[in-house]
């Protein structure tokens, strides 16, 4: 194996694994703060035109919704008020 190639896969690793903490990191956020739902059912992620999403989060008075946007590469949070 080249040095160059095996370069390229550890990279290609990277990435997937900062894709994988990242949907983690939104699940446990999901996790503590939405009620309780038989089979952990209340930490899905759900699939998008343009990734993931989880369905709005209760928050205080109002809900927030995290979305993981793969086309532009961003991590994308909507309020309501």
């Amino acid at each position: 194996m080249t040095c160059s190639l095996a370069f390229a896969l550890v990279a290609r690793l990277a990435r997937h694994l900062r894709h994988v903490m990242w949907t983690q990191m939104v699940g446990k956020v999901r996790l503590a703060l939405t009620p309780r739902v038989n089979h952990w059912w209340g930490v899905a992620l759900y699939l998008t035109a343009r990734g993931l999403t989880t369905s709005p989060i209760p928050y205080g008075d109002g809900a927030f919704e995290i979305a993981f946007d793969f086309i532009d590469h961003t991590l994308v949070i909507a309020t309501t008020s």
